[in-house]
């Protein structure tokens, strides 16, 4: 079939208006698709609205600021172990250790007589080291701290037996509570320190010279009396010239 050129013409002129129509509506669809929703753009702080790429940018900044950590800030470890201060109780082996220990403070001296193989000793063992690491002397961090009670400690051994006899100690564990070298109050058998804390909560409350009034009238004698007999050499005395 022959086509004349008005044929032709009038082809291509619908030709050119399908193209035409089909990229108007590409050019529509390119828009609304990076057109920004007005309802979903909450609003600046400066009073303009942005975009939604601006706008996820900002919300992701500031996650970002949430989850940073302040650098003023310290920061605990969820499993940090909490600094605690070590008991500081001196062992001492010998009456001479005993008084010269006892003489070198003005501080209540809590004294705990036991032994090793004592499960009664054991029991106390720990509510007694418990309260030295609370009010007694003891080391943080490597320093010395200094507490308001000073702990002591004589084990029973073959080095100690007479000691223990000298100082009437009648059954284990014993604690003993000194004001320099006046005593101030025994106890044995128990194990725990709630009658020693009760007691120390008591004298706590007398100043220094009351204590010192304290001790000597209520003091028994006995440490004073060790020490005296200590002085004498018996073998000294008892041998034959």
């Amino acid at each position: 079939m022959m086509l004349n050129k008005r044929s032709i013409s009038t082809m291509c002129q619908a030709v050119l208006a399908v193209i035409s129509i089909a990229v108007i509506g590409l050019n529509t669809m390119t828009v609304e698709a990076f057109q920004p929703n007005p309802t979903s753009v909450p609003a600046s702080t400066s009073g303009a609205s942005r975009p939604d790429t601006q706008t996820s940018t900002t919300s992701t900044s500031s996650q970002l600021d949430y989850a940073t950590v302040p650098a003023s800030l310290e920061v605990r470890p969820k499993h940090a172990k909490t600094v605690r201060k070590k008991p500081s109780i001196t062992s001492l082996h010998s009456l001479d250790e005993l008084k010269y220990f006892l003489e070198d403070d003005d501080r209540l001296t809590v004294v705990k007589f036991y032994a090793p193989w004592c499960k009664s000793c054991k029991k106390l063992d720990i509510h007694f080291n418990n309260l030295a690491s609370k009010i007694g002397d003891g080391v943080v961090a490597r320093q010395m701290v200094k507490g308001d009670v000073r702990f002591a400690q004589i084990a029973f051994g073959d080095a100690t037996r007479e000691l223990m006899e000298n100082l009437k100690i009648a059954g284990l564990p014993t604690m003993q509570l000194y004001h320099r070298d006046h005593k101030l109050w025994n106890v044995a058998g128990h194990t725990n320190t709630k009658s020693l804390q009760s007691e120390l909560g008591r004298l706590e409350a007398l100043s220094q010279n009351d204590l010192e009034e304290y001790g000597e009238e209520i003091d028994d004698g006995v440490l004073n009396e060790a020490v005296e007999d200590s002085m004498y050499d018996y073998s000294f005395l008892n041998e034959e010239w």
